[in-house]
């Protein structure tokens, strides 16, 4: 089953180097300008306002869309698995197991981009908090959502593929 997501999986390892390398960029020109104040106080409009948290969640993004739209072996070869998949599982009507993972990929890829331009949800920021980790959460949440789109958008390309 692994190697109907190797698309998924490769764009997904590409798109943590991206997050890295854009995180501590941001981190580095941004100059400590990140932190204005204790995030303790801040409320779910402060932390939408502010500048550097929104350029890294639209950098996060703009990188998992490049890096799900882009064509290479891995896609090729994972679209073709799909189309393989698809042929046996119902012979009379070839592509409707690929008809139907295409939405589902698709749907999930759109609830990722959602969830990348929302704040972190408010469980996760208290426990945050708790612990000191606050900033870790603000910058984490919307990277590993932005994986998930990477990985589910590259899977949904080797799907449009394999039709």
């Amino acid at each position: 089953m692994l190697w109907l997501l190797e698309a998924g999986l490769a764009a997904a390892c590409f798109q943590i180097v991206a997050v890295a390398l854009a995180t501590a960029a941001v981190l580095l020109f941004m100059e400590n300008d990140l932190v204005p104040e204790p995030l303790d106080f801040w409320s779910a409009a402060e932390i939408s306002s502010n500048a550097a948290l929104s350029l890294l969640k639209w950098t996060y993004l703009l990188t998992a869309i490049g890096t799900a739209s882009t064509s290479n072996r891995f896609v090729d070869v994972t679209a073709e698995a799909i189309r393989n998949s698809s042929r046996v599982m119902r012979p009379t009507e070839p592509f409707h197991a690929a008809k139907t993972l295409l939405v589902q990929l698709c749907l999930a890829a759109i609830g990722f981009v959602v969830l990348i331009l929302q704040p972190p949800p408010e469980t996760l920021l208290g426990v945050s908090r708790h612990f000191g980790w606050g900033w870790a959460v603000l910058i984490g949440w919307p990277g590993l959502m932005s994986v998930g789109l990477a990985g589910f958008g590259a899977s949904a390309q080797a799907a449009i593929k394999a039709l």
